[in-house]
């Protein structure tokens, strides 16, 4: 008897679960809420491979739109399992690269979208600037407008003469987002929220866009809607329930941590509540052992009766060290490491997770002054993780190994690189992809230092074409090479390491908790739980400590075998001054429902 395929495997493991097994087996449009470790990630992707077996045919596909880069990029190693190859009526990527993709650039011009041709995104610098002088223009207080700036533009869709048809209609925010608008169009661009603001209102005003889309994706496939907001809300709305698109999302409202973006978890549930709408809920965790999955209900304090699948209990360990930050930090990385290893746990088994950066920057010293191989994947790496940035991490990690067994795929690496080029006539992609097949296989297994890498790909790759780039893209290339110079804080970053930055078996991991969303680890470290560092002393509001809550939720849920959560009672600023607020509220309602072990 021959074995089974990647994709009859997967199938054959959802029969086992009867919620999985009704989501995959759902015909017009289903939601899927599925918990912490709940297999959400298996069904969405055997599904993805079961409609474009059986429901599609080319050259006619699927699109699935997801939160980050990070995310699509685990989507498709999961479809390549899957026998799912890398081709073009497939499409996995986030909400930005879907509506540049598939409307600004194809349809700008036929439906008269207000955009700069080419289609250029304004720089970090060019963002800021351009809303520091909107906050001058119209007199307002900037500390009152800034931190309100970002969810409420993505928020106010509609963009009519003077303020009328913004939503929610305050008006020096409408007035402070006209003026940015201006000022980047007034040098030729347009930002990310306008790449997704633009393209929706397209789609909902005319047929023809509605028409283009259905006709290349009949099928739209959603993961993680909870963090996604009202512009793909508004998208799957029209799409789905107005332009004949089928749908299937996945997401967890539980898990909504991104409120400072504009995430809205009520939206899923409202999506949910709809009658043309199957509603599918996963509630076995496959993750964790069953006192961590206990754990994890306590800490976000709604009852969920999530259920364990594991035989085993796992360890759930509070520890307190009176002696500050840096006490929890040498207990991290002096006892819980080692233990870890003990045990039988690579570098790679163990993340510490953390609230803020001055937690990161701790550890991460700590942590090089104890030669233990780590990877830091938050903000405070030392580089932004822009589209193009992790296209080069990728790049690294086929060169270093990934060549053996097609992870990831060249032909993904080409088309990746076509795109973010936005290459004009076949013939510059054509000698694009030339030389980066060239480099490719003339550098593979390298040795040494990340910087030698990158300089070689400098020279023969990016050299000619980096102009070709979004400004931002320019940037953040500009700041990896800064970073890994030999004066940079990255200098002795060895290219192994450097190829592994999603995540290295030989490497413990490092990040915050925003980052950490997505990931599992076998044993799991919580630094800085302290009040005023969780929840974050800026949490003023209900709704701010409630997304806290859930921020803390999903650290503990990251845990399959052990997690360990540690704090002092006190906090430090950055100026010194000493905070004595005592342990976080959620570790000590944690520790009182939780109970001794047994």
């Amino acid at each position: 008897m021959s074995a089974l395929t990647g994709y009859e495997s997967a199938v054959a493991e959802l029969r086992n679960n009867e919620e999985q097994w009704r989501a995959f087996e759902s015909q017009g449009h289903c939601v899927t809420l599925a918990g912490p470790g709940s297999g959400k990630t298996k069904v969405l992707t055997t599904k993805m491979a079961r409609i474009l077996r059986e429901d599609v045919r080319e050259p006619r596909g699927v699109a699935c739109v997801t939160y980050n880069n990070e995310c699509a990029r685990e989507l498709v190693r999961r479809l390549h399992r899957l026998g799912v190859a890398d081709r073009p009526n497939v499409f996995v990527g986030t909400l930005h690269r879907f509506c540049l993709r598939f409307v600004l650039r194809p349809l700008a011009t036929h439906l008269g979208i207000d955009v700069p041709r080419p289609i250029r995104v304004a720089s970090e610098a060019e963002r800021g600037s351009a809303l520091d002088a909107a906050v001058r223009e119209i007199g307002v207080y900037a500390r009152d407008f800034k931190s309100t700036f970002v969810p409420f533009r993505r928020n106010a869709l509609t963009r009519e003469d003077g303020r009328e048809g913004w939503e929610p209609g305050d008006r020096g925010l409408t007035d402070v987002c006209l003026a940015y608008e201006r000022r980047l169009r007034a040098i030729g661009s347009i930002d990310f929220d306008d790449i997704v603001l633009l393209s929706v209102r397209a789609i909902e005003r005319s047929a023809i866009a509605r028409q283009c889309l259905r006709a290349r994706f009949p099928v739209l496939f959603v993961d993680e809607y909870q963090d996604l907001g009202l512009p793909l809300h508004r998208l799957v709305n029209v799409l789905a329930f107005g332009g004949g698109v089928r749908l299937f999302a996945v997401g967890d409202p539980d898990q909504s941590i991104y409120g400072f973006a504009g995430a809205r978890p009520s939206l899923l549930h409202e999506l949910s509540q709809r009658d043309e709408v199957e509603r599918v809920e996963l509630r076995t965790n496959y993750r964790s052992g069953r006192r961590i999955v206990a754990a994890s209900e306590h800490a976000l304090g709604v009852e969920r009766r999530f259920r364990a699948e594991s035989p085993e209990d796992g360890e759930v360990v509070i520890t307190a060290c009176p002696d500050g930050l840096d006490a929890q930090v040498a207990h991290a990385v002096g006892t819980l490491i080692p233990n870890a290893r003990r045990v039988g746990k690579r570098f790679g088994d163990i993340a510490l997770l953390y609230p803020t950066q001055q937690e990161g920057d701790a550890l991460e010293r700590a942590l090089r002054d104890a030669a233990i191989p780590y990877v830091r994947l938050d903000k405070g790496a030392g580089y932004r993780r822009t589209p193009t940035v992790q296209w080069i991490e990728e790049l690294a990690a086929w060169c270093c190994g990934g060549w053996k067994d097609g992870t990831p795929p060249v032909s993904r690496l080409m088309r990746t690189w076509a795109e973010l080029l936005s290459l004009a006539t076949d013939q510059e992609a054509f000698a694009a992809r030339r030389a980066l097949v060239r480099f490719a296989f003339s550098n593979r297994n390298p040795s040494g230092a990340a910087n030698t890498w990158l300089q070689r790909l400098r020279e023969e790759v990016l050299a000619s074409r980096l102009s070709l780039l979004d400004q931002d893209e320019q940037d953040a290339v500009a700041e990896l090479f800064a970073a890994c110079s030999l004066e940079g804080n990255l200098a002795g970053l060895d290219i192994g390491m450097f190829a592994g930055k999603s995540g290295s078996p030989d490497h413990v991991v490092l990040m915050n908790l925003h980052t950490s969303k997505g990931t599992e680890f076998s044993t799991v470290v919580l630094v800085g739980m302290d009040d005023g560092r969780m929840p974050i002393y800026l949490a003023q509001t209900a709704d701010a400590v409630a997304e806290q809550r859930r921020l803390f939720f999903v650290g503990v849920s990251r845990a399959k075998h052990a997690v360990h959560l540690l704090y002092s009672g006190w906090t430090k600023n950055q100026y010194g001054r000493r905070y004595d607020l005592g342990p976080s509220p959620f570790v000590v309602e944690l520790e009182r429902k939780l109970g001794p072990a047994a």
